[in-house]
């Protein structure tokens, strides 16, 4: 469950992921036990309404939405953990805030099928978007925060890629 929520909550406080269980749980379940107001959109059908009407402004060949059915079979298909491979073969394989990445990402032409995508955990995700984007370019879109460590390295920084000479695999 804390590698589910890892997302939303970063520091896997057990308190905050069964508190997130439970509104969940009333979310999907309140409305036939009378928990939700009646008349009211629960707050998964806002968002809902939110997304689709983003997806509606993209056009169709640059779009990075991925349809529910290709997430499950990239998830599957790649057993729920980061595909990161390392010069000696060694694959990450961390479930810690795993992703789905784009191989060519849309704006170079990439599409959201199966055979342009994998997971990867977030700092390898960052990685790979450094080598395609660059440095600078990915600096506009992080946060400063302190380093992601695991196992004693650093694997990410302000959510990001490994600072040079971080390790980045996880073991």
């Amino acid at each position: 469950m804390k590698a589910l929520l890892s997302h939303k909550i970063p520091d896997g406080d057990l308190a905050a992921v069964l508190r997130e269980a439970i509104r969940c749980g009333i979310e999907k379940h309140g409305k036939r036990k009378g928990a939700n107001r009646k008349g009211a959109p629960a707050p998964a059908q806002k968002w809902q309404r939110r997304v689709s009407a983003r997806a509606a402004e993209r056009s169709p060949s640059r779009s990075s939405h991925v349809p529910a059915s290709v997430r499950r079979q990239v998830w599957k298909r790649d057993g729920g953990s980061c595909t990161w491979t390392s010069d000696d073969g060694r694959r990450c394989g961390s479930r810690w805030q795993v992703e789905i990445d784009h191989i060519l990402p849309p704006p170079l032409g990439g599409s959201s099928e199966l055979e342009n995508l994998r997971l990867r955990c977030r700092g390898h995700n960052m990685l790979y978007a450094e080598e395609v984007y660059g440095r600078e370019h990915m600096d506009q879109f992080r946060r400063e925060k302190a380093p992601v460590v695991r196992d004693g390295d650093v694997l990410a920084w302000g959510g990001a890629a490994p600072r040079p000479g971080a390790t980045a695999a996880v073991t």
